[in-house]
């Protein structure tokens, strides 16, 4: 699912922050959605390139992850016509992405599982299905927050975090548990 951020020495990288680029790869790579190339960027900062197939000439690394993820309707972007895969990515727009791309709708409790995100948050319901136990398998979902009682919906995703956001939504077996 990932080549980490170094091969020699291999390296993870679980402390550093996911982009947004990144996240397509990832979230493309859990879920079964393959490189798609629809003919013409739909995003002037994520560029087709001369074919648009992967290491073509002027094509962008995430370009075929990221137009995968705009044709499922799991992003739109960060507005005009941009979608800055360079950017950092929220824990609050991780749920959106992780229940889109699993096909979960926003979930709207009347009390709040986490202190910091009131109903009146635009995340609320995303991160409402994304901690709901009853939404998820086995592994129970893929997120209890950071502790007390709070989700930090404004904080950074770190590529830990997405590892194990991931495994437990999509019940990967790993070699430990």
């Amino acid at each position: 699912m990932t080549g980490g951020i170094s091969a020699a020495p291999p390296l993870y990288g679980p402390t550093n922050n996911v982009t947004r680029g990144q996240m397509a790869s990832f979230i493309c790579k859990a879920y079964s959605l393959t490189w798609y190339d629809p003919g013409v960027a739909t995003f002037t900062d994520v560029p087709r390139g001369t074919s648009g197939t992967p290491g073509s000439p002027g094509t962008h690394p995430f370009y075929g992850y990221v137009e995968r993820l705009y044709q499922q309707g799991i992003t739109g972007g960060i507005g005009g016509g941009l979608y800055g895969p360079t950017g950092g990515i929220t824990r609050g727009q991780m749920a959106v992405f992780m229940c889109k791309a699993a096909g979960k709708t926003p979930l709207n409790p009347p009390s709040p599982h986490f202190t910091d995100v009131p109903q009146t948050h635009p995340f609320y319901g995303w991160i409402e299905r994304l901690a709901d136990p009853g939404s998820w398998g086995a592994y129970g979902p893929p997120t209890t927050g950071i502790g007390g009682g709070l989700y930090g919906p404004a904080q950074s995703v770190t590529r830990g975090q997405m590892a194990a956001f991931i495994q437990k939504a999509r019940e990967y077996d790993l070699p430990f548990k």
